[in-house]
């Protein structure tokens, strides 16, 4: 039974040395296929199967990404948030062991002419403690070298940068290093492989205090400034889902305290690739790459098939004039392996190229987004403390003179107050809110004025549900008050309007004042405002007309979109 295979093994040890060239081409074949399809298992299996080197338990381990609701783009999301946040969660505790933050960023190195750049990684205190790392060398940061908003110029070098630089001298702890103006201290060496929480190699870490320097000022108590990453050590058996809440209640009444409206909601991602990393950009991109090695595997069979088949042909017909060349045989190996290989690689480039795009393009739009958004915020915060100036003002002039009515006064801003923090972080409201919010402010306008101002509201019950912009009609009117009321001694009228005009809402503020306006009326902050916010909302799609009435006085008028639900 053994003497069949005996045969066939002393046969293919006599081919093998004597068609040397042949058996040089089908093992470099086969070793070139079988290297490609190696590599790609090792990347396949750092992008989906393993955590990030270094990191010990890193199924306790999670990345902090942040979801901010946006009435009319959605919902954006951002790997990033500010150290406002990052310090609410670090304050947790409960359901996090520990928390940090972290900031990568790329800077120059050494004095010129030779300077290099490298990646650096600015790091808080707890973070190598929160990913369970230790060092090859020396020491990590102690938290009184991360101290905002100043740092301690202390590094850590990262593996593979020690090496290179520094070939691998375990005397460096110690050294001096400079980046920028400034000189480092060395005082340790990460271990083989570790990276951080980070997938791109990191050359050096530094205290994350430090490499915010740079930042601009306020990055401590700025909200705004989305400047650093978070990574979570969960405690215990807490599950991500848990702590995500729990992580989210905290940030939100840290943003209350703070008088911030608006919050993000907290989700955490196990550090531990699972169903979130298949579907990540680079998780699909190394699985064509897989499927490619494994086409180049079939191809390569195909072409040591097709040299065994020339050997085999030549040896059958030794000397006959009929033995095809070899080239006839490969070729048809190539064509028969490459056609597929060919169609693959052009569908999965598409795809990437299409991934791609489609990134860029939502990355834009979310970028745009939260733009807006901020640009509507600061612009909202600008009007509000103005229009809250001029009212107490008004009823500071009532407080020796007229107690009662100051104090009828107070309690009509304590209503339009509290009908401006129902709004929420709404862009638009309902006309019928919008009226609701007008109330308060028309009567402390009465109040102020007395028997001098007639107030009149004309808008059709049918446009109750329309959407306008929060907070719109109170500038029109205040503006009408301060230039159409209070620039003359005698009575005056005003009248607020809405109507319909096909698809079109107009809202319309007129006063039967001198007819003309101050030459700073139209640069004042209540009527800049308001058409800032109006192009921010609506783009092209809006107008707003300032003019002279034929039968005296002036007219301020907003054309919008009529709709009745977000776009």
């Amino acid at each position: 039974m053994l003497e069949p295979l005996r045969h066939d093994i002393r046969q293919t040890i006599r081919t093998v040395a004597r068609e040397r060239g042949w058996a040089a081409s089908v093992v470099a074949t086969l070793a070139l296929a079988i290297g490609a399809n190696t590599a790609m298992l090792g990347l396949v299996s750092r992008l989906m199967l393993d955590p990030p080197p270094g990191i010990r338990d890193a199924e306790h381990v999670a990345r902090v990404t942040l979801a901010t609701a946006d009435g009319s783009a959605g919902s954006a999301t951002a790997s990033t948030t500010s150290y406002p946040v990052f310090r609410a969660l670090h304050a947790l505790g409960g359901a996090f062991s520990a928390v940090a933050a972290a900031r990568a960023d790329t800077v120059l190195v050494g004095r010129a002419p030779d300077v290099a750049p490298i990646a650096i990684l600015g790091a808080s205190a707890e973070y190598f403690t929160t990913l369970g790392a230790t060092p090859l060398l020396g020491r990590f940061f102690l938290a009184e070298e991360d101290v905002p908003p100043g740092g301690g110029e202390v590094i850590v070098l990262g593996h593979a940068y020690w090496q290179r630089t520094f070939g691998g001298d375990r005397d460096v702890v110690g050294r001096a290093i400079v980046i920028g103006d400034q000189s480092f201290t060395i005082i340790g060496v990460a271990r083989r492989g570790f990276n951080g929480d980070r997938l791109a190699s990191v050359d050096a870490y530094i205290p994350l205090s430090t490499s915010l320097r740079e930042s601009g000022a306020g990055w401590v108590d700025n909200r705004g400034m989305n400047i650093v990453s978070v990574v979570v050590r969960l405690r215990g058996e807490v599950s991500l889902s848990a702590a995500s809440q729990i992580a989210s209640a905290a940030v939100h009444d840290a943003a209350a305290r703070d008088g911030q409206r608006r919050a993000p909601r907290v989700a955490l991602a196990s550090m531990m690739p699972g169903s979130d990393a298949r579907g990540s950009p680079q998780s699909q991109i190394a699985l064509w790459l897989l499927a490619v090695s494994v086409i180049v595997l079939i191809i390569a069979t195909a072409n040591v098939g097709a040299l065994t088949a020339w050997l085999q042909h030549r040896l059958t017909y030794a000397g006959a004039a009929s033995v095809p060349p070899i080239g006839d045989y490969l070729r048809i190996g190539m064509i028969t392996g490459a056609l597929p290989f060919v169609t693959i690689a052009a569908a999965m480039s598409a795809l990437v190229a299409l991934s791609r795009a489609r990134t860029r393009e939502l990355d834009a739009a979310r970028f745009r987004a939260q733009l807006a958004e901020s640009r509507l915020e600061a612009l909202t915060a600008q009007l509000q403390p103005h229009f809250l100036f001029n009212t107490l003002q008004g009823i500071s002039t009532l407080i020796l003179s007229d107690p009662p009515a100051a104090d009828r006064m107070l309690a009509q801003l304590s209503d339009l107050l509290r009908e401006v923090l129902r709004r929420g972080d709404r862009r638009e409201v309902t006309l019928a809110e919008e009226l609701r919010v007008l109330a308060p402010y028309l009567a402390i306008s009465r109040q102020r004025f007395g028997d001098r101002l007639s107030l009149r509201v004309d808008v059709d019950e049918s446009l109750d549900g329309a959407l306008v912009p929060f907070f719109i009609l109170q500038p029109l009117v205040e503006n009408a008050l301060h230039h159409g009321i209070g620039s003359h001694a005698g009575p005056g009228a005003i009248t607020v309007r809405a109507a319909r005009y096909g698809d079109r809402l107009e809202l319309t503020v007129v006063d039967d004042g001198p007819g003309h306006v101050a030459p700073d009326a139209t640069r004042g902050i209540g009527l800049a405002n308001t058409t800032a916010r109006l192009r921010e909302l609506y783009g092209s799609a809006c107008s707003l007309e300032l003019g002279r009435r034929s039968e005296g006085g002036f007219r301020v008028r907003v054309g919008l979109p009529l709709r009745t639900s977000p776009p």
